[in-house]
């Protein structure tokens, strides 16, 4: 809840002590949770190598003890690490296809839906048509009337950032509203529970700015910056750069050239100090193109 929540400092916080507790106690299930979010943290700190070696730890650890509704969890977890890390794209491909197919034996499946996921790496990799041709299993997350779960809001607004990398405006499109309310009632700041670590205004800004709400994506994606700097997640740090400069460059003005370049700056240093391969690619691409930016694209 305190992840969710943004209270990423007491979460932080609290892994050490949880983990002694748990081995004191020998409850398993309380020791993989506290590993887990241990890499989560890492993660958004940018610390990638260590997140990674975390989030292998956990997974052997869940399928040592047979616990298999873990393992599409865990799985999403170690594909979202390498991807961020750059690795081809077989290296996290794989863990989430392997999700999907432990996801979809379970009676009764587990939170942790691997589909949106891998639609958004495959849209973040370039991989559009591939994307695009498992767009129709995705319709259960537009039957707005079920009850909202956290899983399902999570699901969803994984599912709305990959809608718009794709440009499908119109599924887009449907999504903002029924995102921006729910948000707004849960309190929503971080997903991660039951999706990959995202902050909800740097999701929703995107979606503004795909439903042409310039003011609303401005609004979003400040926010999601100063909530970024103030957490100290740097990988969501760079991804709300990228994007707050992407809907900035859109508007020819010359002081919005001068921010994007601002922030474009920000977001190469910081994935290639975190060694945060394949975003530092497309934010140098979009730099190299940026009017009066000195960078030049990867």
């Amino acid at each position: 809840m305190l992840f969710s929540l943004g209270d990423l400092a007491e979460a932080e916080g609290s892994p050490e002590e949880q983990e002694r507790l748990a081995r004191r106690a020998g409850n398993f299930l309380a020791f993989c949770e506290t590993k887990w979010l241990s890499s989560i943290v890492a993660c958004l700190h940018g610390d990638l190598e260590p997140a990674e070696a975390l989030a292998v730890e956990v997974l052997d650890l869940i399928v040592a003890s047979h616990a298999v509704s873990g393992e599409p969890g865990a799985l999403i977890n170690l594909a979202y690490i390498r991807f961020l890390r750059g690795g081809e794209y077989q290296s996290f491909e794989e863990p989430l296809l392997r999700a999907i197919d432990i996801y979809d034996q379970m009676s009764a499946a587990p939170t942790d839906d691997p589909r949106p996921v891998l639609l958004l790496l495959r849209a973040l990799g370039g991989r559009l048509d591939e994307a695009r041709k498992t767009l129709p299993d995705f319709e259960r997350y537009f039957r707005f009337e079920d009850p909202w779960t956290a899983s399902l809001g999570e699901a969803r607004l994984t599912l709305a950032a990959a809608l718009v990398v794709l440009h499908e405006k119109d599924l887009a499109r449907s999504l903002y509203e029924p995102l921006k309310e729910w948000t707004e009632s849960s309190e929503y700041v971080l997903t991660g529970l039951a999706s990959i670590p995202q902050l909800v205004t740097r999701v929703l800004g995107m979606l503004a700015d795909i439903c042409d709400a310039p003011g609303e994506a401005q609004a979003y994606f400040d926010t999601a910056i100063n909530q970024a700097r103030e957490i100290g997640i740097r990988s969501e740090l760079a991804e709300a750069c990228y994007w707050c400069a992407s809907f900035l460059l859109k508007d020819g003005a010359d002081a919005n050239k001068d921010r994007a370049n601002e922030l474009l700056a920000e977001a190469c240093a910081i994935c290639e100090q975190a060694g945060m391969l394949a975003q530092l690619k497309r934010a140098s691409r979009l730099a190299g193109v940026a009017p009066g930016s000195s960078s030049s694209p990867a």
